[in-house]
């Protein structure tokens, strides 16, 4: 019963489009946890975006808990994607697949240190007649420090630490391949880790590479 209304919460939510692989610490051997996350990117690339570029990604993801010093993550959708401007006639569906690793490589006291490995790919493909596709690759290395602390009662674990993060643009008109790579990709990346009434996990955070990119997931705990 408790597994049914946690998916149901979460399916509910994420078809409201509150929803990308997140930065979180490392589950306890054995845990599962399912949500949806959301992502917001905004990079200077070269050549074409050197003043900035915006895109952002929802997606579902499962992470799992293999060890108590190691967590492993998927995610993904496949969601019809409406363009940002009016004057965009293409009728996209978006493919996103990604993964990650977690690893917590030694804890001091309350003090954690974390290592993290996030991939993830998005292919927007456009089934009009302009056929202009486009591809994100996105990759996000982080080394973090995190510690408990207690906000109104509330346990929560808050982390920074230094990043890189390394964003890739493939556009794909016809006959023509344009290709645009992130530039100083070395960032740093703070947030925290809230789990409420044992189960419900809230995991926002800032990534600072360029600009800064808010991102947030949601998930239940099993």
């Amino acid at each position: 019963m408790r597994f049914i209304i946690g998916v149901a919460i979460l399916i509910t939510i994420f078809l409201q489009e509150s929803s990308g692989q997140i930065l979180r610490t490392t589950l306890k051997q054995g845990e599962f946890e399912m949500g949806v996350a959301y992502k917001q990117f905004e990079r200077k690339q070269l050549p074409g975006f050197v003043d900035g570029t915006m895109w952002s990604m929802g997606v579902i993801y499962t992470c799992y808990g293999v060890s108590n010093w190691l967590s492993t993550s998927i995610e993904g959708i496949v969601w019809p994607n409406s363009p940002t401007h009016a004057d965009d006639q293409r009728e996209l569906t978006t493919y996103s697949l990604g993964f990650g690793l977690n690893a917590k490589v030694y804890q001091i006291h309350d003090y954690q240190f974390l290592v993290d490995f996030l991939y993830s790919e998005s292919f927007d493909f456009d089934q009009s007649s302009i056929g202009n596709n486009q591809q994100n690759k996105n990759l996000l290395i982080a080394l973090r420090v995190a510690w408990p602390i207690n906000v109104f009662n509330q346990p929560m674990i808050i982390w920074l630490g230094p990043s890189y993060a390394y964003d890739e643009y493939v556009g794909y008109p016809r006959r023509v391949r344009h290709l645009s790579k992130s530039i100083r990709n070395f960032g740093v990346s703070l947030g925290c880790d809230v789990l409420l009434f044992e189960h419900i996990s809230v995991l926002p955070h800032i990534v600072f590479a360029n600009f800064i990119q808010p991102r947030v997931g949601l998930g239940y705990r099993f």
